[in-house]
């Protein structure tokens, strides 16, 4: 999948600390948009100019695209706001929740709903421009509240239910899947990254130290590479859920709880 893309402007806005935990993200200016997926609180829309706005939603009504919308929304007027011709009213309701997620804000529309509560308020939406267009969806669930840490799990999977993967996006992943080949040495290194010992500067020692056996520190360099690129490990050498989730698929959480073992006895916890 792509990366997914906020505005630089309001990189810093706590709402996208939640995003940055589950997705590479790249910061961009408006008018350097890429295709994809952009991703915004709707309240940042008024504190864009009116051609900034206007270059957004030139941006979303180009097929492929993605704009995906999200709280707070504090009483503005999206439709106007985004131009959609009054097919969108956002308003206050008693809270409820959705999955555990509190939602506060309901959606007016005759659109069909993408997602809606068992008492039927419309809570996210896919709004097109025209037959053409991009997407836009809207949702009044606060999926980037950074004070629902808890429940990111939650979060995540519906955050991920209402993105669109195109065909392209499709194709690329299954080319990523398809370009790893693992071997010990990529074993060696997501351990050691889901017992949070992955450091760059010793990884080679620290895959001898644990796993007793001599490798290359170019194989170990190719092998970090190629699980940063394929979404195992972020940048910064993090296990990401996709390398999580490779770890308990292959029945690996015992080989990770026993190098944390061994660090503690070692004393270096």
């Amino acid at each position: 999948m792509s990366s997914l893309q906020i505005l630089k402007p309001f990189a810093r806005r706590t709402e996208y600390k939640m995003l940055r935990e589950w997705f590479k993200v790249k910061e961009k200016e408006i008018d350097k948009l890429q295709s994809g997926i952009c991703v915004i609180p709707a309240i940042v829309l008024l504190k864009m100019s009116e051609s900034d706005r206007s270059r957004l939603i030139q941006w979303t009504k180009g097929w492929g695209n993605q704009l995906m919308v999200f709280p707070p929304y504090l009483h503005l007027d999206i439709s106007s706001l985004l131009q959609m011709n009054n097919a969108i009213f956002i308003k206050e309701m008693n809270e409820c929740t959705y999955e555990g997620i509190p939602v506060r804000e309901e959606i007016v529309t005759n659109l069909t709903p993408k997602i809606q509560l068992p008492t039927k308020q419309t809570v996210a939406v896919d709004f097109y421009y025209d037959t053409s267009s991009g997407c836009m969806t809207i949702t009044t669930l606060p999926l980037l509240d950074y004070r629902l840490l808890e429940q990111r799990e939650i979060c995540q999977r519906l955050f991920q239910s209402l993105m669109h993967i195109n065909e392209r996006d499709k194709k690329d992943e299954m080319s990523e899947e398809k370009q790893i080949a693992f071997k010990p040495v990529h074993h060696f290194v997501l351990l050691l990254s889901a017992a949070n010992v992955l450091e760059r500067q010793q990884i080679v020692p620290f895959i001898e130290k644990f796993f007793y056996v001599e490798v290359r520190e170019n194989d170990v360099r190719q092998a970090l590479a190629e699980l940063e690129n394929s979404h195992y490990i972020d940048s910064g050498g993090t296990i990401t859920e996709k390398g999580q989730q490779y770890i308990t698929e292959h029945g690996y959480r015992a080989f990770v709880r026993e190098i944390i073992k061994r660090r503690k006895d070692d004393g270096e916890w």
